[in-house]
């Protein structure tokens, strides 16, 4: 009965077209609810303030019809998706991915720990590429390497101003010449970088000096977020932050 009136009251609010906040990550929720609320949310297109969903029984089987449905629309209303825990993996990423070039509501998305590899980051890059509304986005504890991270950071826009991969499988190579060190990458339209729990080193953090050489992407850059990787220095920390300016924060520690 519990596990009914839930649903059933959120589904009411839906119907109603009322602006809602949806925050499912104390229910016990799977596929087949998730496919319940995509009906509703598509046919009654509410403004949706935030959305959360998580649980390991949600998978790609719900949430890419639901990235079809309810995202992939100029109709959308939802400000803020957070995603975590999920089995939503490369295919779920790809039909999110499609959904952004359409999409003009979402400012954050969070897709944490859903297993998505380089395809799947690949793909939301391109999906980035045609987005100007999204002004967060989060891919903590997925499985990107190198060649996804530098895809997703060539194609941000300037509207997104935080981006997050900390528990990835990021290396050196991410700064790496050829890699970011060209003039495509936008890097510096970001004012907040997370990357907490990769592999960098102080290698990497010098590369990375060379992307702020002038004074536009020096200022953008105010919080690093560089914990948890343990061939950082604090003699590493000091160049980059000669280089950023004493009002940028680097965290390592």
């Amino acid at each position: 009965g519990n596990y009914k009136s839930w649903l059933g009251d959120m589904l009411r609010a839906i119907n109603k077209k009322e602006s809602v906040n949806m925050n499912l990550t104390k229910k016990s929720i799977g596929d087949e609810e998730v496919l319940l609320l995509s009906s509703a949310l598509a046919e009654n297109q509410p403004t949706v303030r935030s959305l959360y969903l998580e649980g390991a029984t949600i998978s790609s089987r719900s949430l890419v019809p639901f990235a079809k449905a309810v995202l992939d629309s100029r109709l959308s209303k939802i400000e803020r998706l957070y995603i975590r825990k999920t089995a939503l993996g490369d295919a779920g990423a790809m039909a999110i991915a499609k959904a952004l070039h359409q999409n003009t509501s979402l400012e954050v998305l969070m897709l944490s720990k859903c297993g998505i590899s380089c395809k799947g980051a690949i793909a939301l890059a391109q999906g980035l590429s045609c987005n100007t509304t999204l002004r967060r986005l989060n891919l903590d504890r997925n499985f990107i390497r190198t060649e996804g991270f530098v895809a997703v950071v060539t194609q941000i826009q300037p509207s997104l101003r935080a981006l997050s991969a900390n528990h990835n499988q990021l290396t050196d190579a991410i700064f790496a010449t050829g890699a970011l060190s060209n003039n495509e990458n936008n890097l510096h339209v970001l004012s907040e970088l997370h990357l907490n729990g990769n592999a960098l080193s102080d290698r990497g953090l010098l590369q990375l000096c060379a992307h702020f050489m002038d004074k536009q992407s020096r200022k953008s850059l105010t919080l690093l977020s560089l914990r948890d990787n343990p061939d950082i220095t604090e003699r590493g920390v000091q160049t980059l932050q000669n280089w950023l300016g004493r009002d940028a924060e680097i965290y390592y520690q």
